[in-house]
């Protein structure tokens, strides 16, 4: 048995890898239907101080949920009950591209040369589909994607903290400009805690997120259950139709609560077995739902469709008791969004240190790099301080490409053509044209609620 003749580049020139006849075995992939020659050292690769399985699965985890517990109720009221099969329909999408990406750098690394420790694996898949039009794509939209949840997670933990703490700050009384002040504290705690070198040195972060997470959604899960217990269902008039407007920016929040496609190729290049890298996806998927789910439903059942963007505002607002639960809640997802901070800041930091060649070390260099870029997010974060609008516009551009276009796209270019079957082709084709014209309709649906950005 022979391995499959290299095709050329795009647009690049990447030297590929020696052929090789013996050790080789046939390796079925369960999901694409498809089988791939892999030989014995490629198949049984390791990478010593790599990432196992299970904290794949929890950096997975702790980078996607979070933001999208607190805002998929208010998401679900702009689309009413029809929003419970969209979170569903985009959860399974989002899933099944992370493994297409998985096999795409599956692919690379059987067929080419490709360095162990490697910055920018997803610009790199881009490379190998479409070139160099295929990296700058992916780069901008990482870019642009990283530093606005970024920008969406700083302004949601200075909201909660001074929500929390419900303190005065020097003699300043304006409400607005106490809050600006906890933008700057945060982003001051958090730029040094940017300068570790990758996910791999993080699992401290990443379980301490998901932990908080995991509590978090407990408690507000109890909350809305004692309401519905103590006073029932919210009355049939508090549940509104959705509007054209309201569905498509929904599309959007929905979107960027599994919006985790940036990261998913630097955490699989960073496991001990990077072809493994589909049970983490499926690990980490499938506990993100079961968190969504009832997160999304039963403060929907307890309220209607009058949900702020941030649920637990509303929740502490609740007749009984339960207002204590909800300020533990609000301290356990503030700690998650904090630590999910410093996760997704890596990929661009890392993606900016490989464009100024500097070394994959701890150093002077990497701080400057690093907190320029925390600097920067600080700076957008004062400027648009409405987390609302910014989440649905970050979800239904960038990260519609990112999750749902790209992977489709780049799987189609990178794979053996008669290695797809048509019903798989077709498939790949319609979540490319589907994304697109729902991410271009919450795209414009989501600037809509940029008329008023200073507004808190």
């Amino acid at each position: 048995m022979k391995n499959e003749e290299n095709k050329p580049l795009l647009g690049e020139s990447i030297s590929s890898k020696e052929e090789t006849v013996e050790g080789e075995v046939e390796s079925p992939c369960f999901l694409c239907g498809t089988s791939v020659n892999k030989n014995d050292d490629e198949l049984g690769e390791v990478m010593p101080g790599g990432m196992s399985i299970f904290k794949t699965a929890v950096f997975i985890v702790a980078e996607i949920a979070g933001s999208g517990i607190l805002a998929l109720p208010n998401a679900l009221a702009g689309t009413s009950w029809t929003g419970i099969g969209l979170l569903v329909v985009l959860g399974l999408l989002a899933l099944y591209c992370a493994t297409l990406l998985g096999d795409c750098w599956n692919i690379i690394k059987r067929k080419h040369d490709v360095p162990r420790n490697i910055r920018d694996p997803y610009p790199l898949i881009g490379t190998h589909a479409a070139g160099k039009f295929g990296k700058y794509a992916v780069e901008l939209c990482i870019f642009f994607t990283l530093v606005g949840s970024s920008v969406v997670y700083i302004l949601l933990s200075a909201k909660q903290i001074s929500s929390i703490l419900n303190v005065s700050i020097g003699e300043f009384d304006d409400p607005k400009t106490e809050f600006r002040f906890w933008i700057l504290i945060c982003g001051a705690v958090l730029i040094p805690c940017t300068w570790f070198a990758s996910p791999k040195e993080m699992w401290f972060i990443a379980y301490g997120a998901t932990v908080c997470t995991f509590a978090a959604c407990v408690l507000i899960i109890i909350r809305s259950t004692m309401h519905l217990y103590n006073y029932g269902m919210a009355d049939e008039s508090k549940f509104t139709d959705p509007s054209v407007t309201s569905f498509f920016t929904a599309f959007g929040t929905i979107a960027f609560a599994y919006g985790g496609g940036s990261l998913l190729p630097t955490l699989q290049a960073d496991m001990k077995k990077p072809t493994s890298f589909i049970y983490a996806a499926f690990l980490g998927f499938i506990f993100i739902f079961v968190l969504y789910l009832p997160c999304t439903l039963l403060p929907y059942l307890c309220i209607g469709s009058k949900i702020d963007p941030n649920v637990l505002e509303t929740l502490e607002t609740l007749p009984g008791n339960g207002k204590t639960m909800i300020t533990i809640a609000k301290t356990l997802i503030t700690f998650h969004l904090l630590f999910a901070i410093v996760v997704i800041t890596n990929p661009i930091t890392q993606l900016l240190e490989e464009k100024f060649g500097i070394e994959h070390k701890f150093g002077i260099k990497r701080i400057l790099v690093r907190s320029i870029n925390g600097v920067l997010m600080i700076g957008l974060a004062e400027l648009f301080p409405n987390f609302g609008p910014n989440l649905s516009l970050i979800g239904g551009s960038t990260l519609t490409c990112l999750c749902y276009i790209f992977p489709a796209m780049f799987y189609l270019q990178i794979e053996e053509k008669h290695l797809i079957p048509l019903h798989k082709k077709v498939l790949l084709i319609e979540i490319v044209f589907i994304a697109l014209g729902c991410g271009a309709a919450s795209t414009y649906s989501s600037i809509l609620g940029f008329e008023n950005p200073f507004k808190t």
